[in-house]
């Protein structure tokens, strides 16, 4: 039987690169197929990777190496993608040193995201570059629903920007205690719109169907 010798030398080219032992079990267990890769091409990689400012020590090292060696059309694309809906080069690069999770998304995924914010929030697209992890999380279960109570409050003058990244990354009950329990006179009403959102999403998840966020009734700008 023959063994191919890139693992061995990819391993060794990561360890001279400063990767640690415990970084080296992250990739063994979850991303084994980058060790078959080229090692000239792994080399390229992660002096890119290393240039943009990660550590080898951290494990977010390891999550900027997987997507640069990921599919290399397929990285090309997800590129293609984010300056069609107007980001720079820098806006691509910014957003992955912020959050190289980012450049993991599938494209059909970056295009939904695109798409709900710009088309349906009236978000520039280029406020997303600021908060890349918007890409990672849920539509149905969690951007849609927070996003209409945000664009509410908005509304009403109750908050003075909805256009922040910040809220979708709370806890559901953190978010809930921030921005619809604490407004009394609107909590009931709130918590309606946010539940109703929800079900509308989660009931177009199951049909298998691209969720399409409607606009909301009442509270509009």
């Amino acid at each position: 039987m023959i063994f191919s010798k890139k693992p061995f030398q990819n391993i060794q080219l990561l360890i001279e690169n400063g990767v640690p032992e415990s970084n080296m079990v992250i990739l063994l267990r979850n991303w084994y197929a980058i060790l078959g890769e080229n090692p000239l091409f792994l080399n390229r990689a992660v002096v890119e990777v290393k240039e943009l400012g990660f550590n080898p020590k951290s494990t977010v090292f390891m999550v900027a190496l997987r997507a640069k060696v990921n599919n290399k059309s397929l990285w090309g694309r997800k590129i293609d993608v984010y300056k069609k809906w107007g980001w720079s080069e820098e806006n691509v690069v910014s957003a992955f040193v912020k959050y190289p999770w980012c450049m993991l998304s599938s494209v059909a995924k970056i295009e939904s995201v695109m798409k709900f914010f710009v088309n349906e929030m009236g978000w520039d697209s280029v406020v997303l570059a600021k908060y890349p992890v918007l890409f990672l999380y849920s539509l149905e279960k969690r951007v849609i629903p927070r996003a209409f109570v945000l664009q509410f409050l908005e509304s009403k003058g109750l908050i003075m920007d909805a256009k922040l990244g910040t809220p979708y990354k709370l806890s559901e009950s953190v978010f809930l205690e921030r921005y619809v329990t604490c407004f009394k006179e609107e909590a009931s009403q709130l918590l309606k719109l946010y539940e109703d959102k929800k079900d509308v999403s989660n009931r177009v998840l199951k049909e298998g169907l691209r969720p399409r966020a409607a606009k909301q009734n009442q509270g509009s700008p």
